[in-house]
């Protein structure tokens, strides 16, 4: 019990030294949103969702048609830092995803600035937790879908970067202790508003 106690006194020490030394990174995560205008749509404390208005990095047709030109404003969805890092399982990360979705889309269909947009970006990873595979299965039942075009060079040197920042957030707002992930992979998951509407207003 006492080779217990230490152990996870140790890993507590740990931890503070981490958020500690991490700190700069919150800074700089607050900075962000502030730059590029990335707001809560919603009061529940449940979602992990935040949103911001932005340009198509691409064109890119979906499955239902719609198309999007490069440069189009688009609605992009980004995950809560502070709350999603804590989510304890993937059943409760497609819970409170599903009710985030249902929020969003009802935030959407009545604030004129969204309703008349015609698709939904996430950008999100792959990772040794969530790999691709399932990934792609989840993103599917809620209706988006994963763009399989080869990345860019350009796509690839910022993946790098991002995968970095990633790296950052997990150290700064840990689940259970620290826990890298590992060989993550960026990925756009796309849908268009009026699926987005249809699924989950």
């Amino acid at each position: 019990m006492a080779a217990i106690a230490m152990a996870d006194a140790g890993t507590r020490a740990m931890t503070s030294v981490v958020r500690a030394a991490t700190l700069p990174v919150r800074w700089i995560d607050r900075a962000l949103l502030a730059h590029y205008r990335i707001f809560e749509f919603t009061d529940d404390p449940q979602c992990i969702l935040r949103v911001n208005l932005a340009p198509s990095p691409s064109d890119i047709t979906l499955r239902d048609g719609t198309h999007v030109s490069r440069g189009e404003v688009l609605a992009e969805l980004h995950l809560w830092s502070q709350r999603s890092m804590r989510v304890q399982s993937g059943v409760e990360l497609r819970r409170r995803m599903y009710g985030s979705f249902g929020s969003f889309a009802r935030f959407a269909r009545s604030d004129p600035r969204f309703a008349a947009l015609r698709a939904v970006l996430m950008r999100t990873s792959a990772c040794d937790q969530f790999p691709r595979p399932l990934v792609k299965k989840i993103a599917e039942g809620w209706g988006f879908e994963i763009d399989e075009r080869p990345r860019s060079r350009a796509e690839r040197f910022s993946d790098f970067w991002d995968n970095v920042y990633i790296t950052l957030l997990g150290l700064a707002y840990p689940s259970r202790g620290i826990h890298l992930r590992r060989r993550l992979e960026r990925l756009s998951i796309w849908i268009s508003m009026r699926r987005m509407i249809e699924l989950h207003g």
